[in-house]
């Protein structure tokens, strides 16, 4: 009934009750099926480069029709088809990234390094910095939507980046050198560490896109969606986010990631829609917008304490 509940011994379900059965290992021929990545990696790739070819000709004010039945309807295609091939290249982007080991079943593994209650600590640690992280970036774009500081644009693209480059190292070196491997090890079968990481990293990538951008080194103005692209991103990853716990710490981890992410991901397409918008009082509504729900993305990280019964099964 729950695929995700692993126990080391026999036992109950702890979301229903039911008793747990042997798990069966994967049979040779199960092994040769093809990877899930190769579709999706494929329509990654497909729907990345419509997406970049449909930008542009919206950048540029060209009109355009479908080319599957835009010759026969005369259909034209808009701002829609764009976060439509966006959108389906992300979902495939979030498909490879949620393939992999089960979390659970590494546990033991990731134990090694704290206590369940070492973990909730180190976890609320890090909604924190990410929301005060995020809350910096939204009153800074906030204070240059307002006016003040508006030539320098590249303000809060280089928090971003030195955020980043400081979480990342912690991550990994905060535990002994001789145990890098192991962490690294842990780091990548664990889906919910290797989204963290994932996370962070393109965080990394669209604050330096956003500050090559600011600063006139990248003038093509697709550059401008790298950000809004990877807010979209990293919502849809806590909408589908992993979590270890019991079914109460599961019930409520669950439920506040997938509204953080619905959150997330507003921000990214209203900032989306700035950048296409072309009535300027339209740009206005829409930069405030995407400011506004990045602040309360900001404040749900702040206000976030994990569970009581995360990182144990039972």
């Amino acid at each position: 009934m729950h695929p995700e509940i692993v126990s080391g011994t026999a036992g109950q379900c702890p979301k229903c009750g039911m008793r747990l059965v042997l798990k069966e290992e994967s049979s040779p021929m199960s092994r040769l099926n093809l990877d899930i990545g190769d579709d999706h990696g494929l329509g990654k790739i497909t729907m990345i480069f419509s997406g970049i070819g449909v930008a542009n000709k919206l950048l540029k004010r060209e009109p355009f029709q479908c080319v599957c039945i835009g010759t026969f309807l005369k259909v034209p295609l808009t701002k829609i088809t764009l976060i439509e091939d966006f959108g389906m290249a992300i979902l495939a982007l979030i498909m490879l990234l949620m393939h992999g080991a089960n979390g659970a079943d590494i546990n033991p593994l990731i134990f090694q390094f704290h206590s369940p209650e070492e973990f909730r600590e180190i976890v609320t640690l890090g909604h924190w910095i990410i929301g005060y992280l995020l809350g910096t970036v939204a009153v800074i774009a906030l204070i240059q939507a307002l006016g003040v500081l508006k030539k320098k644009t590249y303000l809060w693209p280089v928090i971003i980046i030195v955020a980043s480059v400081i979480i990342v190292p912690f991550t990994f070196l905060h535990h002994e050198l001789n145990q890098l491997r192991l962490v690294a090890k842990v780091m990548w079968l664990d889906m919910q560490q290797r989204q963290h990481i994932i996370m962070i990293f393109f965080l990394f990538i669209a604050g330096v896109s956003e500050f090559l951008y600011a600063t006139k080194k990248l003038k093509n103005e697709l550059w401008g969606f790298v950000w809004p692209s990877v807010l979209i991103i990293i919502g849809l990853m806590f909408v589908l986010h992993p979590q270890h716990g019991n079914a109460e710490a599961l019930a409520f981890s669950e439920l506040f990631h997938e509204i953080l992410g619905i959150v997330l991901i507003l921000s990214g397409i209203f900032k989306g829609l700035e950048i296409t918008s072309i009535s300027e009082s339209k740009q206005k509504i829409f930069s405030f917008a995407w400011i506004i729900f990045l602040l309360v993305a900001a404040m749900l990280f702040i206000s976030y304490i994990e569970p009581v019964g995360s990182y144990q099964l039972l």
